[in-house]
């Protein structure tokens, strides 16, 4: 019985990861997958217990940023709500101007050691970091970004992406603002 060109794709995608040698585990690293005609992440080999999360230590002022980007992108001419509710709302203007399936924040404890910078770490959770998640391990590789969303974020931002290991991922399969787009 032959698999359907579905099944294989998805499978490819399952089996696409960094070598488990190699130093560079947890930064950038792109695929090309023929059969999407496109490029994607690359993930990290699976760690048992642990959701892979890919995107940006940010700071709230990074999140003003983006979000301030975004809004005038999406609402031209409007003024801008209050800084809090522009950080507040920025996971979903930032995924609604960029059209990014996924995108949202999540606040982790540190698995390694990481160089980041301190106004990253969340006020309230002592040794916690704030990110800006735009892709994870669970997510099908259609929906991950492309390589210029991630430029533009970097260039935005200040620092690159990367992997990071979230240890308590139940949260992650039920509370998501994912959006699916053509």
């Amino acid at each position: 019985m032959q698999s359907s060109p579905t099944a294989s794709v998805t499978q490819r995608l399952v089996d696409l990861k960094v070598s488990e040698n190699s130093s560079k585990v947890y930064e950038e690293q792109w695929v090309d997958v023929p059969q999407l005609s496109r490029i994607v992440l690359a993930r990290p080999p699976r760690v048992p217990g642990f959701l892979h999360l890919f995107g940006f230590a940010v700071s709230s002022e990074d999140l003003l940023k983006l979000s301030a980007s975004a809004f005038k992108h999406l609402y031209p001419g409007r003024n801008f709500p209050e800084h809090g509710l522009l950080i507040a709302g920025a996971p979903g203007y930032i995924a609604d101007y960029f059209r990014l399936p996924v995108c949202f924040p999540a606040t982790i404890e540190l698995a390694e050691k990481v160089d980041i910078p301190s106004d990253c770490y969340h006020p309230l959770e002592p040794g916690a970091v704030r990110l800006l998640v735009v892709w994870q391990s669970c997510e099908p590789g259609q929906t991950c970004p492309y390589p210029w969303h991630i430029r533009l974020f970097e260039e935005i931002i200040g620092r690159p992406p990367r992997w990071w290991l979230d240890d308590a991922p139940e949260w992650a399969f039920t509370n998501l603002p994912v959006r699916k787009y053509d």
